[in-house]
């Protein structure tokens, strides 16, 4: 597996996702407040801890990286 930050996709209970995380980070805010909601509405879903570890790993990088750009 490579590392998330340098990956688009990344793997989780044996699936494959788009690494949002990464994604969120280039986008403007706007982007990232709609990308935020469907993380929520993701997360809301039934789905494994494996699976959610994953999302919420993704969640928080992007997260972190959305704050470094909304300070400048």
């Amino acid at each position: 597996m490579t590392d998330p930050k340098q990956s688009k996709y990344f793997y989780a209970n044996g699936k494959k996702y788009i690494h949002l995380g990464r994604h969120c980070a280039n986008s403007r805010s706007v982007n990232f407040t709609k990308w935020v909601m469907e993380i929520k509405r993701i997360l809301k879903r039934n789905i494994t801890k494996e699976e959610g570890d994953a999302f919420k790993t993704g969640y928080n990088m992007g997260y972190k990286e959305g704050k470094k750009r909304a300070i400048k």
